[in-house]
């Protein structure tokens, strides 16, 4: 929809938002009764084949500690750019 809306430049900012909304939404949804069918990740345990407001959704730290890690990497390569423009200035 984002495409239509503002076109093709961003594309892949809407997959990009759209892959993280639906891994971080675990298995909520509007819809209680809801049957799951699918894992979205191997860390998250739950039951299949029940409907969604009858299950118990835990989370592994493994996953935490990753999205750590790549958001620091994130903020560790953003500061190095910032920190060569800067140098090129001057």
């Amino acid at each position: 929809m984002s495409v239509e809306f503002f076109g093709m430049d961003v594309g892949h900012y809407a997959a990009i938002s759209i892959i993280i909304a639906f891994l971080m939404t675990g298995h909520r949804s509007v819809f209680p009764s809801q049957v799951l069918s699918m894992k979205k990740s191997e860390v998250i345990n739950i039951k299949l084949g029940e409907e969604l407001e009858n299950t118990e959704t835990t989370y592994s730290t493994r996953f935490f500690i990753n999205m750590q890690r790549i958001i620091k990497l994130i903020i560790t390569k953003s500061r190095k750019k910032v920190q060569n423009n800067d140098e090129d200035i001057k």
